[in-house]
């Protein structure tokens, strides 16, 4: 259940949802970065604006909100094929309430409490990560098939870095005498106009999300040995070994064929850090540092994801807690 609390105002009353989402978008645009705000921009041109755009603020009630929630959950894709996930839906209502709460030119909306109801979702909490030999099988392959690209595997399988980090790295970013990587950008394309067969985008680079997304990450013997091999620039970047960068989706679809063609399991990239922070705590390594190496805002991000005791684990527990007694 999810409550959404509104403020009261007596300017507000006439005012419909969509030129108060677009005043609040015209209002947050030089304070976040411009991928949050493209994001938050096509959130409310795809899914609020054209369900809830033309009812004025004071008509909203727990009723419109509740049927509208239960709507983008049965058919809420664009394209008309289906609903959307409840992840998904929450961050389009969480949004919804982030907008209709603030108060812009000091303009500020009616008192009113939304009890939002979700239906339960279960989820596999199973995250896919490759085996001890698989590791070994795409180490040697890249050994025997050494160029920037298939490097870049084996560079976030050593260090766990984001595809978007790895992307934008250059040479200049590696420390080859300290054998040392320092993590300050990341490269994704944003979409500025997402509407269906009309898709608008552009790459961007950009700071880290958070504080903790700038890091300097050790390398290892076995990388480091095989960086040396490649010949480089300082300003060239890491995956193409020239001036021009790779970008993600590119270099996903790199990955996927170079699986397909030595007939290895089909795993995501991302599975690549979830199997680098997996064997880091399978090697007993403290949380702090393995939440400061994957760069996460908080140790709870990285225990959430990644520590789950097995039965063993439980089972020992269990039986200690009774040898006492």
């Amino acid at each position: 259940m999810l409550f959404l609390y509104v403020k009261d105002g007596e300017i507000m009353k006439n005012n419909l949802l969509k030129n108060w989402m677009k005043k609040w978008l015209l209002e947050i645009k030089q304070t976040v970065k411009e991928s949050t705000y493209n994001s938050y921009k096509n959130t409310v041109k795809n899914h609020i604006v054209g369900k809830l755009g033309d009812y004025r603020i004071a008509e909203l009630n727990n009723k419109i909100i509740q049927n509208y929630v239960f709507a983008l959950i049965k058919n809420g894709r664009t394209d008309g094929k289906g609903g959307l996930s409840l992840t998904v839906v929450k961050h389009i209502v969480m949004l919804l309430k982030l907008a209709i709460k603030k108060p812009i030119n000091d303009e500020t909306i009616f008192n009113k409490i939304f009890l939002i109801k979700f239906p339960h979702e279960y989820k596999n909490s199973k995250i896919d990560v490759l085996s001890t030999e698989e590791q070994k099988a795409i180490i040697k392959l890249v050994q025997m098939n050494l160029n920037y690209k298939t490097m870049g595997i084996l560079f976030c399988l050593s260090t766990g870095i984001r595809i978007g980090e790895l992307c934008a790295l250059q040479w200049k970013d590696v420390d080859l005498n300290s054998r040392t990587v320092h993590i300050k950008r990341t490269i994704q394309r944003i979409y500025t106009n997402n509407i269906l067969n009309n898709k608008k985008s552009k790459i961007i680079f950009s700071f880290p999300k958070t504080q903790n997304a700038y890091r300097e990450i050790p390398l290892s013997t076995i990388l480091i040995n095989l960086l040396t091999q490649i010949k480089f620039s300082k300003n060239d970047f890491l995956l193409s070994g020239g001036k021009k960068y790779v970008e993600p989706r590119v270099y996903r679809r790199f990955f996927e064929s170079f699986l397909r063609k030595h007939k290895l399991r089909q795993i995501k990239f991302h599975g690549l850090r979830h199997t680098f922070a997996t064997k880091c705590v399978e090697n007993k390594v403290d949380y702090k540092i393995i939440s400061e190496l994957l760069g996460h805002t908080s140790i709870t991000t990285t225990l959430n994801l990644y520590v789950h005791p097995n039965m063993e684990e439980k089972r020992r527990c269990v039986e200690n807690l009774l040898d006492v007694l």
